[in-house]
């Protein structure tokens, strides 16, 4: 073998034992006390820190995929830390966890976010916020256009250009 073809070969080797030991640990279905106690241990969360609790959660939503029972637990539960007290670090984790699972219920949580004066804090629910095409989005949207300031305001109006809001044009 080249050289180039052996680090291919090794490459190739370990991803196969990745996905063997993935597998090993995937299809324990979480209770809704585990998913409460796995959000819970996210709260503190902050950069440059262990992401072993991100993780964690990122397992209970593979493992919740197809019940939407449990799913609404998970966000139920990440709705309770974006309205807690946690820290900015944590709360942008949820967030980008809410991008992909994120249903109307979380858009209430997400709607108070959008008038935080931090625009770090309405980057973040945007960026929750852009995949859900809910009219509710777009209501929260239009009503956060008079709360943002700053950058969260750009966030704020460039989301609503993203998902072509004819209703925000009389507003800005």
């Amino acid at each position: 073998m080249r050289p180039n073809h052996i680090g291919r070969a090794v490459v190739a080797i370990l991803l196969g034992y990745a996905v063997v030991d993935l597998a090993g640990q995937a299809g324990a279905t979480p209770t809704a006390a585990e998913i409460e106690k796995a959000v819970a241990a996210v709260a503190g969360h902050d950069f440059g820190q262990s992401r072993s609790a991100l993780w964690t959660i990122d397992k209970i939503i593979n493992d919740t995929h197809g019940s939407a029972a449990l799913r609404a637990v998970v966000e139920r539960e990440m709705v309770k830390l974006l309205e807690s007290g946690a820290k900015f670090a944590a709360k942008q984790e949820i967030c980008r966890r809410l991008w992909i699972i994120g249903t109307d219920a979380s858009v209430p949580a997400l709607r108070q976010m959008l008038a935080n004066p931090d625009g770090r804090v309405v980057e973040a629910a945007c960026f929750a916020l852009s995949r859900h095409p809910s009219p509710a989005v777009g209501k929260a949207l239009r009503e956060a256009l008079g709360q943002a300031k700053g950058t969260g305001l750009v966030a704020v109006i460039r989301l609503l250009g993203d998902r072509r809001d004819a209703q925000c044009v009389e507003a800005l």
